[in-house]
């Protein structure tokens, strides 16, 4: 009997030849695909910074909410007192107890653990912060992740990746808490938002 009788015939022998032989083939070209397509970067330090980022932001709206009932303060947000730069308003949440100094590296690049502000620096961060009042729209950005980008730019491709440099996409929250993650640079990718009526539109470092 020829190969092909073999595969072909009725008998149960061949008819498991034949689903040996197809799983060989799916196996070869599952093989072939693996190493032609090389898998997406992992996002988990974009999901990482997020949680931090919703951690940071709920302190803000704490402080803000304090101010607002007492009429004692200032407000919880960059724009509202007046701080120029990102480690300015990170000192003001600390110093207002929004968040503690063993949080710091909620701020920074992964695997970097400041113990006080004195170890804290602007190399260290991850994040930056929009010049954000609470009297803006609930839209405008008020946290993003540094590779963030006013105007559009390409996704990055498949095989770039950087933890510490969130190379991968971006992450960003609101001043009205909606926040995700976005494998592109642009303004209206991941949560629908806005860049703050004021200049500049950022803090600075």
């Amino acid at each position: 009997m020829t190969l092909k009788q073999l595969l072909w015939s009725n008998s149960g022998g061949s008819i498991l030849l034949r689903w040996v032989l197809a799983g060989v083939i799916v196996l070869f070209l599952l093989n072939r695909a693996s190493i032609s397509h090389s898998p997406p970067p992992s996002l988990a330090p974009l999901l990482t910074i997020l949680g931090h980022v919703r951690t940071i932001h709920a302190a803000a709206m704490v402080i803000a909410l304090e101010d607002s009932t007492t009429g004692a303060g200032k407000g919880g947000y960059p724009a509202d007192v007046g701080a120029k730069t990102n480690l300015e308003y990170i000192a003001y949440l600390v110093q207002r107890g929004g968040i503690k100094e063993s949080q710091l590296d909620h701020f920074c690049k992964a695997g970097v653990h400041p113990k006080s502000l004195k170890e804290l620096s602007s190399e260290h961060l991850a994040i930056k912060f929009a010049n954000v009042s609470i009297n803006d729209p609930r839209e405008t950005i008020f946290a993003v992740t540094r590779n963030y980008s006013e105007l559009p730019v390409p996704a990055p491709q498949a095989g770039v990746s950087s933890i510490v440099d969130y190379k991968n996409g971006i992450a960003m929250i609101t001043l009205g808490g909606e926040a995700g993650i976005s494998r592109f640079q642009a303004i209206h990718e991941g949560p629908v938002c806005v860049l703050p009526p004021r200049e500049p539109k950022f803090l600075g470092d």
